[in-house]
């Protein structure tokens, strides 16, 4: 995670009140020597502080400044979270500098006990409110954390899982492969109308399925045909291997191997042309390097498709 730390210098800024300095000695204005005068007025004067504190504490308020850790010691996740917390810690300055201002008006003790007693009233509601919010904000970056977990754990799973099939596949594609070679009664690919339905259903039936997920009827058609080619290519591989339920099993999980092939083959190729057409885009390459390189990246997915497919279909 990034940290966002912005520091800015306060002026003017007054964080101890007078009575909490316990040096009432140096007392040089009316207001700071009846605060000393009165204890009253003195445990006001702490109250008033300490409700402060609680507040700064939430906000990120410091005595020398304001700071703000957005991904860590405030716990905000996101901008909106960084401008509330921003503008919250403006107004708790304001205020205090506010405060400040309004004591010195005061020439007598029952005017600072008034002020006090209704500013610590105000700040006891705004203290519980912020360290609600500081709760709230620790909560939500922890359920955040505990979701990308989750999710990275689920990718993993997902990745094992492929990993797994991805080798089976492989597996009964050279188990038909070497069967096929020796000479055994098995057909994995009849043909190569067969392998042309089997190509086919890998291409029509996600382009059909991610189609009818975002509501587009129109592309039922593609999705029936995928699964209608699908169902040839096994048919073949149950008439052509004359009910040998082994020969039958591995031929269609031959196939599968050569779909999935085929599926990253289309997936690669195409981040590849992207890739080409953006350095060419950028002034990288020149147009023909980028025809060029397109037609190589084409070529190379068709050869490695007709090599694997050529080992499946008897001759």
């Amino acid at each position: 995670m990034r940290f966002i730390k912005i520091t800015l210098t306060l002026a003017l800024f007054c964080t101890v009140t007078f009575a909490q300095q316990k040096d009432c000695k140096k007392a040089s204005t009316n207001m700071e020597r009846l605060v000393c005068s009165n204890a009253e007025l003195s445990g006001m004067d702490k109250k008033t502080e300490e409700l402060y504190n609680r507040i700064k504490a939430s906000y990120g308020v410091t005595n020398e400044g304001r700071i703000i850790d957005i991904y860590d010691k405030m716990n905000c996740t996101d901008t909106k979270c960084l401008e509330k917390l921003h503008k919250a810690q403006d107004n708790v300055i304001t205020d205090q500098e506010e405060f400040e201002s309004k004591k010195k008006s005061c020439t007598d003790i029952e005017c600072l006990k008034r002020l006090y007693k209704a500013h610590i009233s105000v700040l006891a509601k705004k203290a519980d409110a912020a360290e609600a919010e500081a709760k709230a904000r620790e909560l939500e970056k922890k359920v955040i954390e505990v979701k990308e977990k989750e999710k990275e754990e689920e990718t993993t799973r997902n990745l094992i899982i492929a990993a797994l099939i991805g080798l089976f596949l492989l597996v009964c594609y050279i188990i038909a492969f070497v069967k096929l070679k020796r000479g055994d009664n098995i057909v994995p690919v009849a043909g190569w109308f067969d392998l042309i339905l089997m190509f086919l259903a890998v291409i029509l039936i996600p382009v059909g399925a991610v189609g009818v997920a975002n509501s587009k009827d129109y592309f039922v058609l593609a999705l029936v045909v995928g699964i209608l080619c699908f169902l040839g290519s096994i048919a073949f591989s149950i008439v052509k291997n004359k009910g040998n339920p082994f020969n039958i099993i591995v031929s269609i999980f031959a196939k599968l191997f050569l779909a999935l092939v085929s599926i990253i083959i289309l997936i690669l190729a195409n981040w590849a042309i992207k890739f080409n057409r953006e350095q060419a885009n950028k002034g990288n390459i020149g147009r023909w390097e980028e025809a060029t390189r397109q037609t190589a990246v084409v070529a190379a997915g068709v050869g490695i498709f007709t090599c694997l497919s050529l080992g499946l279909i008897k001759r």
